[in-house]
């Protein structure tokens, strides 16, 4: 199953990375994202970027992914001033994004974590 839901980000980052503009909402340059403005689009061409770059699917997806989580979370524990966190909630987070990142359309990554913290 893990297998299959890989294989469906990956797809759906393929497909993102041809359709995502230069400096679209998140990504700055290269090496520099926006997270507060950071979408699934973006966040799945990233990983197709990694991809192209010889990194393992996996690993791409899991860095891409934990990266957006680790972000998201202290964004958030900012907000509001709680800095405490579990692995249950960063487990949550990096799901929901997964999850919906897959199942295709162009969500802010902000928002999709806002929203599953609800």
């Amino acid at each position: 199953m893990k297998g299959l839901f890989t294989a469906a980000l990956v797809s759906a980052a393929f497909v993102a990375f041809v359709n995502v503009p230069a400096n679209a909402g998140g990504i700055i340059d290269e090496n520099t994202r926006d997270f507060s403005k950071l979408t699934c689009a973006e966040l799945l061409a990233d990983i197709a970027d990694d991809i192209k770059k010889g990194h393992p699917q996996d690993q791409a997806t899991m860095m891409a992914v934990i990266s957006a989580t680790m972000w998201v979370d202290g964004y958030l524990s900012r907000e509001s001033g709680d800095t405490k966190t579990t692995q249950q909630w960063l487990g949550s987070v990096a799901g929901a994004i997964m999850s919906t990142c897959a199942n295709g359309g162009d969500k802010a990554i902000l928002d999709i974590v806002k929203e599953s913290a609800k």
